[in-house]
């Protein structure tokens, strides 16, 4: 995946309490992109639950423990380094508690973006478990966030 996107191109922005993190499609999304279709399979197939997922990207190295139940969604944050003066106010933030399909809503235009870099790179889900698996997790998220709104 890491190969769709260019260099210096689009950043998705993920908001922790109030405060803006870049995440690059390039080096962060597609390194983190495995771990968040598996979080969004558990979350859809189990009520409740609890997960504990390291992000792997060099410049996104944070642990998050998810724990779930009813549709109210609890995120904690082991945050590493992130640089432009946010590590201590990452730290010092808490966690995050959102409606699940809040939080799936907010990866679907970002998993629709990953979806569409890829297809204009000539990969198509017949060809590819990854990419039959990509655009079953995103077609089962029923609705879009709000940070991210279709177009249409």
């Amino acid at each position: 995946m890491e190969s769709v996107f260019p260099l210096h191109g689009e950043h998705a922005v993920l908001v922790w309490n109030h405060i803006p993190i870049l995440l690059s499609y390039k080096y962060d999304l597609s390194c983190m992109i495995e771990d968040l279709l598996l979080i969004i399979e558990e979350l859809q197939s189990r009520h409740s639950g609890e997960l504990t997922n390291h992000w792997v990207s060099n410049t996104f190295a944070h642990e998050w423990r998810f724990e779930w139940s009813d549709n109210r969604l609890t995120i904690e944050s082991k945050w590493g380094e992130i640089g432009n003066g946010l590590d201590e106010l990452l730290r010092r933030s808490g966690p995050v508690t959102l409606d699940i399909e809040a939080f799936m809503g907010e990866w679907k235009r970002v998993l629709e973006n990953v979806i569409e870099a890829l297809r204009q790179a000539g990969h198509e889900e017949a060809e590819s478990e990854e990419m039959t698996r990509l655009v079953k997790v995103w077609s089962s998220i029923e609705a879009e966030g709000i940070l991210y709104p279709s177009n249409e």
